[in-house]
């Protein structure tokens, strides 16, 4: 650590950020990570793996489980898709963040720079002024290309400060696939991926999870995993109608998984 060099307000880095059209952001709290997409204008996805995430377009938010097949539009979400890069990536951190905390901020100058892995960073520190207990913003600043690197949360916990949240910026402009984006249209808001229509003579369900076979008399909603049997001896079939429009018949001895 060595004194501050610099005079370069952090309002300047947030500008710089503002115009960025696409970002990827990392974001740990609570000992999770949580990867981020953000895309010009108003798409976002923050994922907590692979299989479970969100994607917002604009105010439409909608929450993602591909293992339980299920889609789930939410309200009142506590990051802006609308917003520009900077104020996202502030909803990010603080959850709570409003353009108030964007000014306080503007102002700042580097109280310190840190040598990091051959990089010179500055860093600033911003004590916010809201309710409750103490809380610091801490950010760092490539002071070569006046770029943010990272801003942390920092709060007093039993006479200590502690990190809340922190968030590190992996890219900046990258290409973001639009698929990042894209609510898949086999997802339903129940989980089924289908459901069994038609049944004739003996045809049995084992839903995903269960070990024993159920014979079917009615038509039965499918979920991911669910197996179907139809027995091999006489005419037994069913109808499986799936949720893109698609039909599969299933004829005697078929066993299938969905």
């Amino acid at each position: 650590l060595s004194p501050p060099h610099g005079n370069v307000a952090l309002g300047v880095v947030l500008d710089r950020l503002a115009s960025a059209q696409t970002l990827h952001l990392s974001v740990s709290r609570d000992g999770r990570t949580t990867e981020v997409w953000f895309s010009r204008p108003g798409l976002l996805r923050w994922e907590d793996n692979l299989r479970q995430y969100r994607i917002a377009h604009g105010a439409s938010q909608w929450r993602i489980d591909e293992d339980e097949n299920q889609v789930v539009a939410e309200t009142g979400a506590r990051v802006d898709a609308t917003q520009s890069a900077d104020i996202v990536a502030l909803q990010l951190l603080l959850e709570d963040a409003a353009r108030g905390d964007r000014e306080l901020l503007a102002h700042q100058l580097p109280v310190a720079t840190l040598d990091r892995d051959g990089r010179t960073l500055w860093k600033y520190r911003v004590s916010l002024a809201d309710q409750g207990p103490p809380r610091w913003l801490e950010a760092l600043v490539d002071s070569r290309s006046r770029t943010l690197q990272s801003l942390s949360l920092q709060a007093e916990r039993e006479g200590q400060v502690q990190a809340v949240a922190d968030l590190t910026v992996v890219a900046v402009d990258a290409p973001i696939a639009k698929e990042k984006f894209v609510v898949q249209d086999t997802l339903t808001e129940d989980g089924r991926v289908g459901e069994i229509g038609e049944i004739q003579g003996l045809v049995s369900l084992k839903p995903v999870g269960r070990q024993r076979w159920s014979s079917l008399c009615e038509k039965s909603l499918l979920r991911p995993g669910d197996w179907i049997r139809a027995d091999n001896r006489g005419s037994n079939a069913a109808v499986v109608k799936l949720v893109k429009r698609s039909q599969l018949v299933l004829g005697p001895g078929t066993l299938v998984e969905v």
